[in-house]
């Protein structure tokens, strides 16, 4: 029985591969969504919201949603 560094290769590449796919799985997170109560008449200005959700709210990011032709609201985005 002889011993190849064919199968050392083999076994180190599976070996990689195998903890990169368990290192990038852990740094996925996830974003949630809260409404932010800061709706007016005209509708959300977008860097007024994103503004408003990271310096008042801590947010992620705030991001204006339309719920019609005139009135947005304002979203903030949290990391889960």
């Amino acid at each position: 029985m002889s011993f190849s560094a064919s199968k050392f290769y083999i076994f180190f590449m599976f070996l990689w591969l195998a903890i990169l796919l368990v290192s990038t799985c852990e740094v996925a997170t996830k974003i949630c969504k809260i409404e932010y109560n800061n709706v007016t008449s005209h509708g959300c200005d977008k860097q007024e919201c994103n503004v408003d959700c990271v310096e008042r709210e801590g947010a992620a990011y705030g991001h204006c949603v339309p719920a019609g032709i005139i009135i947005s609201f304002c979203f903030c985005y949290y990391k889960c």
